[in-house]
């Protein structure tokens, strides 16, 4: 008996609630009219939301590049030796490099 009345007490509490599965209360719709909600996150003022957009552009094209695929490689010139540096051409950090140092000869390090 208790258990078919912690049921029905259940099933009454679920079936009163309302479903909330929509974001912003528009569906994919709701972020044109200004109501807020949608793909925009509820951006009422349309200068703020591109200045945004700018901005998100820009962080995007300093750290990955500004195109599609994998961001730029770092490249270094400096050869560092365990007995000096030199300067080297561009070559990515930690590659091969060698220099010849005064004294010591010819040193082999990598590219910093």
């Amino acid at each position: 008996m208790k258990r078919i009345l912690i049921a029905a007490a259940t099933a009454a509490l679920l079936g009163a609630a309302p479903a909330a599965a929509q974001y912003g209360g528009g569906g994919y719709g709701g972020g044109y009219g200004g109501g807020g909600g949608g793909y925009r996150g509820g951006w009422d003022d349309e200068d703020e939301w591109r200045e945004r957009r700018r901005e998100r552009r820009r962080e995007y094209r300093e750290y990955g590049g500004g195109g599609y695929g994998p961001p730029r490689m770092r490249m270094g010139s400096l050869c560092v030796t365990s007995r000096g540096s030199c300067q080297t051409r561009q070559a990515p950090p930690n590659a091969r490099c060698g220099c010849d140092i005064p004294g010591f000869g010819f040193k082999r390090g990598a590219v910093q």
